[in-house]
């Protein structure tokens, strides 16, 4: 190939970066994330807490009840006028953050990659991938890279 001739997706490529919404950054960068949440913390370790019951995320509307009856340490609960041991519940703290998977130069590629592979990317928390934009500020070689791509005309 003659290092002149650019193929066509580069040069889509290089339009989508100089006419995208960069989100007021000037070296945008788009992550996918998925949104992580860790149950089974100690709790002195965060601020987040969840109960479990019977290997199952209790619901909160449930949580007042059971805080009430840990703290004063009873061994019974009263939920919804049933009766349940408290050593039947477990609580532990939760961690609860958004973790990046993938990396683009582009908007369009970071929905490209959710369309292709969002269905891996779901089971990890409650809420559905998201597309966050960080910067490549002070990352030269990205800075570079997407600068000579952005001087790339048809």
């Amino acid at each position: 190939m003659n290092p002149l001739d650019i193929p066509q997706g580069i040069l889509d490529l290089a339009e989508r970066l100089r006419t995208q919404d960069n989100r007021c950054t000037k070296h945008a960068m788009f992550c996918v994330q998925r949104h992580v949440v860790t149950i089974g913390l100690d709790e002195s370790l965060t601020d987040d807490r969840a109960w479990i019951h019977q290997g199952e995320k209790v619901s909160e509307d449930w949580w007042p009840a059971l805080d009430e009856a840990h703290d004063d340490c009873r061994a019974v609960v009263t939920i919804e006028g049933d009766d349940y041991d408290m050593i039947s519940f477990d609580r532990y703290g939760v961690s609860d953050h958004w973790e990046t998977v993938m990396v683009s130069l582009t908007e369009q590629g970071a929905k490209d990659y959710i369309a292709a592979n969002g269905h891996n990317l779901e089971s990890r928390g409650d809420e559905p991938p998201r597309i966050f934009v960080e910067s490549f500020r002070r990352c030269q070689e990205m800075i570079m890279l997407r600068d000579w791509l952005m001087g790339l005309r048809p």
